[in-house]
């Protein structure tokens, strides 16, 4: 009998196993037109950038019992406010309709989440699978769109995808790896990689625009989150050590020295190393050091007066030590151009 009930479980499976629908993302395309006439992935800031994923699936066994509908995310930074924008999310399929047919997608709701990962919402399901992917800062965020027309697939389809995304890129300058994700929603980000796929773009640009450039694709000792705040906003300012050889992180303290520049013409300057400015260590194995500061009061700034922009720097106990924007630059093997510059973070006041 325990053979017998072998048997059935195998085939049980098997015959599962063949109403599957293998899906693949063939490429991502994140190169717009220049002023030139030729294509770069980059554009000015302020702009609306257009980005395309091609994809295909391949089907076994009959499923035409299903209206299934198409999954489709993106890994965008944070700073684009990506769905406040209002981007508009296309695609066009050989299995719909015909192939010069443009169906549209709308983001999914906080309320629905993926079949194999209930209690997360979509997006919260695909950062804690696939984080923000090559990137080394966290102000990103997955956005999910689900197409509006469901569609039925038949043993032996192969039909293929496009999905055109037109989104504002917010005016900070900032360099990243977009996440391009497909998936179906009868899978639901199973844990098999066969029914979805994600994909990281080569590096976007942002140029010409304000701020200090926010390089997401590449170490640097300096890291700040969230990007976007103000002098009423909690910020945390991270010195992560183990970017670069460096003395500082042999210390084992790391203080936060800053100026505050205010709208005013005013600068307000912290440059004491004690229990106010000492950054705290991530964990006991590593080399990252952050300082949480409300901005307003760390610098002592009264009402009627804006932050608009904050110099700092990381130091050791008797200030021999310190890692600023020219020391980065130098261990990244960037041209110095301005010598003992400090690290800039220009805040979002309005």
């Amino acid at each position: 009998m325990k053979r017998i009930y072998k048997l059935l479980l195998i085939a049980a499976v098997a015959f599962v196993a063949v109403f599957v629908s293998c899906i693949y993302l063939d490429s991502v395309d994140v190169k717009q037109a220049q002023a030139d006439g030729t294509m770069a992935a980059k554009i000015d800031a302020g702009q609306i950038a257009t980005f395309t994923c091609k994809g295909h699936i391949e089907v076994a066994g009959d499923q035409s019992q299903y209206d299934d509908r198409l999954i489709f995310a993106i890994l965008v930074p944070k700073a684009w406010k990506l769905l406040e924008n209002k981007p508009v999310v296309t695609y066009r399929t050989t299995v719909v309709e015909a192939w010069e047919t443009v169906s549209t997608m709308s983001p999914i709701p906080e309320s629905t989440h993926p079949k194999n990962m209930q209690g997360f919402t979509w997006p919260e399901a695909l950062m804690e699978r696939f984080g923000v992917g090559t990137n080394v800062l966290n102000d990103m965020e997955w956005v999910a769109f689900k197409s509006d027309k469901g569609y039925h697939l038949n043993n032996g389809d192969k039909p293929y995808f496009e999905v055109t995304v037109k989104c504002y890129v917010g005016m900070q300058n900032l360099r990243a790896r977009l996440g391009f994700f497909i998936n179906r929603d009868d899978d639901g980000l199973s844990t098999d990689d066969r029914y979805y796929k994600a994909s990281f773009s080569d590096p976007f640009t942002v140029e010409n625009g304000t701020g200090s450039y926010i390089d997401f694709c590449s170490f640097h000792y300096n890291a700040v989150e969230p990007l976007e705040s103000n002098q009423d906003d909690f910020i945390t300012f991270s010195f992560i050590g183990s970017a670069y050889p460096n003395d500082l992180s042999a210390t084992g303290e790391v203080y936060f020295n800053a100026v505050a520049h205010t709208d005013n013409g005013n600068t307000y300057s912290v440059a004491v190393r004690d229990e106010s400015t000492l950054m705290k260590r991530e964990n006991s194995f590593g080399s990252t050091y952050k300082k949480t500061i409300w901005p307003a009061g760390f610098f002592g700034i009264g009402e009627g007066e804006i932050i608009t922009l904050i110099e700092y720097q990381f130091v050791n106990a008797d200030g021999t030590i310190i890692i600023n924007m020219t020391a980065d630059d130098i261990a990244g093997n960037e041209p110095v151009i301005v010598e003992n510059k400090m690290f800039e973070f220009e805040t979002a006041n309005e």
